[in-house]
């Protein structure tokens, strides 16, 4: 009897999955032009107020550092100056902090909306504004879990490779020309690691948002099953996500400390970036979500996406045609 015969898997390649992800915000642009404005709009003001309070604050205070020293220590006027140093540190701090928890919000926020909006529209439904916040506003508690995981094990890993990097450092003071060579090579080795743990990271945030029931640790073992075969793909992806962004910032800060531009100047230019970097990032997310569902269509598996009626299929693998044997 003859083997019964699966149908064939076409995989993406990585311009095919950059490709894919290009088009989908031209599916529902209505909806794409929200998104970008709902997630736009918060990082613009984050930007101007840091310019206008943080900053002129780190200015303040680093010139008051500069004339501490200039006073006798335990001086009236030495004394009024350490104090008006700690009040300073204290404001800046608390000030920092309100900055991160906001963009940390805007940014769990912007991925968890961007991720559900592509994969339902990536399905083939339509899916509506009001719709989105409402299967957002049922599921965020999931992804929010997970990121929490992924940056608890983010920061672990930059601790721990702080840490071997001094070690490195105070050992190799010798001039040891062997040992420095071993610490290049697994710091290297180590930074490869975290760009690979990067890509199960990010994959396990996507299937907390898109899969009913599967997060934090469940989610990112999950995802880290998903990119078996397909680890140098993701690797190159998620490098890709990093550089990008990078690049372009450097491109804007070497532009912007030009000593020849004004303050009105450098506000446009911080804004133009804002807006390049936002777009980016967005784009990111939807790359990512193209990627989960080819990892997914690898595996055999179909994937489900809750959509507005109930949950849609998209079948892992195409179908047959009638007249084939």
């Amino acid at each position: 009897m003859a083997k019964e015969m699966k149908p064939s898997f076409m995989a993406m390649g990585i311009l095919g999955i950059l490709r894919e992800a290009f088009k989908i915000p031209f599916r529902n642009g209505k909806l794409a032009l929200f998104l970008a404005l709902l997630l736009l709009i918060p990082s613009y003001f984050l930007f101007l107020a840091n310019n206008f309070t943080v900053q002129p604050l780190t200015s303040k205070l680093t010139m008051k550092f500069l004339l501490l020293p200039k006073d006798v220590p335990g001086s009236p006027e030495y004394t009024e100056l350490l104090a008006e140093i700690m009040r300073d540190v204290r404001i800046l701090v608390g000030e920092v902090t309100i900055f991160l928890i906001i963009s940390k919000v805007v940014s769990i926020f912007s991925t968890v909306v961007t991720v559900y909006a592509s994969a339902v529209i990536y399905a083939g439904n339509h899916l509506t504004i009001s719709e989105l916040f409402s299967r957002v506003r049922g599921t965020w508690k999931k992804p929010v879990i997970t990121w929490f995981y992924v940056n608890l094990f983010s920061l672990g890993y930059l601790l721990i490779l702080g840490v071997l990097i001094g070690v490195f450092l105070f050992i190799g003071k010798g001039g040891s020309v062997a040992l420095i060579a071993l610490g290049v090579i697994l710091l290297l080795f180590a930074l490869l690691c975290f760009f690979y743990l990067g890509v199960v990271w990010d994959l396990g945030v996507v299937v907390s948002v898109i899969e009913e029931g599967c997060y934090g640790l469940e989610a990112l073992s999950k995802a880290g099953g998903l990119i078996k075969g397909r680890r140098l793909q993701g690797f190159v992806l998620f490098l890709v996500s990093i550089l990008v962004p990078i690049f372009i910032s450097q491109i804007f800060a070497i532009k912007e400390i030009d000593v020849n531009n004004t303050k009105a100047t450098q506000i446009v230019m911080g804004l133009v970036l804002v807006n390049i970097t936002g777009f980016v990032s967005l784009y990111n997310h939807v790359v990512c979500t193209v990627f989960y569902y080819e990892c997914k269509k690898s595996h055999g598996e179909e994937v489900e996406v809750q959509g507005v009626m109930g949950y849609s299929m998209v079948p892992a693998t195409p179908e047959l045609k009638a007249d084939n044997p």
